[in-house]
């Protein structure tokens, strides 16, 4: 009997190709995304062949942001979550989250291009007080899905300086041009390396959610 090998390659062909492509539709390379919100991305490591850490993923950024990441993971550890263009970390000190981005933020002016750490804390902003915040300063944004609010900056003083007057804000001890008039003032202050209360921490408590209030 005489075999057809062209035909018994063809068959073979065509059956590793539908091994493959139902292994792509079962996710065998399908991409693990850590948050979409934030691009954090990485692929699995299989695929990657090698595994990925904070530490091997900021050497690909560059110096001011990796700088930044290094000194959050000296200062709380390693990030509970991480992709090639940011690291987060949840409930670090008095934070809900903190994330140093790869980029700077979109919005930011040429005087803000090194705004890589954002960082939020729980706090309930009133509907009739979120005109007047952002009107403070559109890189103080307030989520009333997750009840946070946050600031981005170039470090993290500078977040402490723009959520304490974000907070005189919103509970009227300040006006939206009054405090930004302050904010420039402290600004130069922290830049000329003298300090200030506003610098140093939170000058509030941040209030909790109702998720927070469970037992």
């Amino acid at each position: 009997m005489k075999i057809d090998l062209d035909r018994g390659r063809r068959y073979a062909a065509w059956g590793l190709i539908a091994i493959l492509m139902a292994a792509a539709r079962g996710g065998l390379f399908a991409e693990t995304e850590l948050s979409s919100r934030e691009g954090m991305d990485r692929r699995d490591a299989a695929s990657l062949g090698a595994i990925q850490t904070p530490d091997t993923v900021i050497q690909e950024w560059p110096e001011p942001p990796r700088s930044l990441a290094r000194l959050m993971i000296a200062q709380y550890g390693q990030p509970d979550r991480f992709g090639e263009n940011a690291l987060a970390w949840d409930d670090n000190g008095i934070w809900k989250r903190s994330v140093v981005h790869r980029r700077a933020w979109p919005r930011s002016a040429k005087a803000r291009d090194k705004d890589f750490l954002e960082q939020s804390v729980v706090y309930h902003v009133p509907p009739d007080k979120q005109a007047e915040l952002k009107a403070f300063d559109n890189r103080v944004e307030f989520d009333a899905v997750t009840g946070r609010l946050s600031s981005r900056s170039e470090s993290e003083s500078m977040n402490y300086l723009a959520l304490n007057l974000a907070n005189e804000v919103i509970v009227g001890v300040r006006g939206a041009a009054e405090a930004r008039e302050l904010y420039r003032k402290t600004r130069r202050l922290a830049q000329s390396g003298k300090s200030s209360p506003y610098l140093e921490g939170l000058l509030f408590h941040p209030s909790p959610t109702p998720e927070d209030l469970r037992p």
